[in-house]
């Protein structure tokens, strides 16, 4: 029984692990922008901002759509914009300044880890690359991906890596 709970814990440990990884997240503007990331600094929220539907349809790619946020909090001093959905960010100071330095970003993932707008930390190569049709760029984020993971069922792979205006399905190296 106890060797059963031991393997059990190993496998939960394990599990665990793989779902959360350290990302790199974009830098736009001199704004660290985390989409769908999870930051274990404390951070202070200062505000938020709302891209309405009409701003949101005039973007070419998930990158125009992190822009209009930016420009939508220029009357706020910030150093960080969280988003989930792409259709409302947050807006957040580092506590101390050195955090900024010492930021651990972690990714929640699905069945397979999601890198919105981020980068993974290990080497990988991409097995499929599919374009974002202009409605899909357009939908909430979380669609995006529930779309992307549920359209290829079948294909093996690692992970996604979902920027401007393209997924690819992924394996590490």
């Amino acid at each position: 029984m106890k060797k059963y709970l031991l393997i059990s814990s190993i496998l939960l440990i394990s599990f665990s692990l793989k779902a959360q990884q350290i990302v790199k997240p974009i830098d736009m503007k001199g704004k660290t922008v985390y989409t769908s990331l999870f930051n274990s600094n404390e951070l202070i929220k200062v505000g938020s901002v709302h891209l309405s539907q009409e701003q949101i349809a005039t973007t070419h790619n998930l990158e125009d759509r992190m822009a209009l946020f930016i420009s939508n909090a220029s009357a706020y001093d910030y150093d960080v914009l969280m988003t989930r959905d792409g259709n409302t960010a947050i807006l957040k100071k580092y506590k101390t300044t050195a955090a900024s330095m010492d930021e651990v970003v972690k990714i929640n993932s699905h069945d397979k880890a999601i890198f919105f707008l981020s980068q993974p930390d290990k080497e990988y190569k991409a097995v499929k690359t599919k374009r974002l049709t202009k409605e899909e760029m357009h939908q909430a984020f979380h669609q995006i991906i529930t779309h992307a993971i549920h359209n290829e069922k079948e294909l093996v792979y690692d992970a996604l890596v979902i920027e401007s205006d393209e997924v690819k399905y992924i394996v590490y190296k």
